[in-house]
């Protein structure tokens, strides 16, 4: 019996391997997909892996950009402000895989000195405005979202370019187990009118840019002036009634 589920679990891994290895250019390492596992996290992965393998495949028809991406955190799909280690997680991953198969990719995080602590270590990344550079130039970033919904995690991702420009998408749809769950939460937003933001050349106004958030800020005033009249609406229903 043992014997039998044995040969079953390996007949299983080498589909799972030949599945994965088809969607690779020949560019791409596939050393790594032979030590796959049919546990949780790799089948979370594997799944990044596919989106990964579709955003390389729909550019530019096969066709490597040459200027660099930046990668920001994917976001909850019904409010694009919040976002959870599941969505930090995504970007992660998907920049290691487009990186290794041969995309130029930039680090935003990287701060302008090294920081270091005895007995805990040295440090560059930082979502620190005040550690990062003024402004970035920059053409291409990938964007991306999710949202749940029952048993399923729907992820979607694009490479956009100033011009708002689609240049490659993907999807794929990774079902929830103990593991996703726990990266999904907590799922948390900062608050609006504290945003700040890194100015990108040609991404908008450059007056825009690092700590200003005035348009944030009347999204918020306008949003109170509404919740105020319908308030108001209300008391005046309640007055006719009585």
């Amino acid at each position: 019996m043992k014997k039998i589920i044995l040969l079953i679990s390996f007949l299983s891994i080498c589909y799972a391997n030949n599945l994965i290895a088809e969607d690779f250019d020949s560019e791409w390492p596939v050393d790594t997909v032979a030590t796959m596992k049919l546990d949780e996290a790799s089948f979370l992965n594997t799944g990044l892996h596919n989106i990964a393998v579709q955003l390389m495949k729909n550019y530019g028809q096969y066709e490597k950009p040459v200027e660099p991406i930046a990668v920001t955190t994917f976001v909850d799909l019904n409010y694009l402000y919040r976002t959870s280690p599941f969505g930090r997680f995504v970007s992660e991953q998907l920049m290691g895989e487009l990186q290794r198969a041969g995309f130029n990719l930039m680090e935003i995080r990287k701060g302008n000195t090294i920081m270091t602590r005895e007995h805990y270590g040295e440090y560059i990344l930082s979502r620190d405005i005040n550690e990062l550079r003024k402004d970035i130039n920059i053409n291409l970033v990938l964007v991306g979202t999710y949202v749940v919904k029952d048993k399923y995690v729907f992820v979607n991702a694009r490479i956009v370019d100033s011009a708002n420009v689609v240049h490659s998408s993907a999807m794929h749809i990774i079902r929830r187990d103990t593991l996703v769950d726990e990266l999904l939460r907590p799922s948390v937003a900062p608050p609006v009118e504290t945003g700040q933001k890194i100015a990108i050349k040609g991404f908008g106004d450059k007056d825009m840019g690092m700590g200003s958030s005035k348009s944030m800020k009347e999204e918020v005033i306008t949003d109170t002036s509404k919740k105020s009249s319908s308030k108001d609406r209300k008391k005046a229903l309640e007055n006719n009634i009585k």
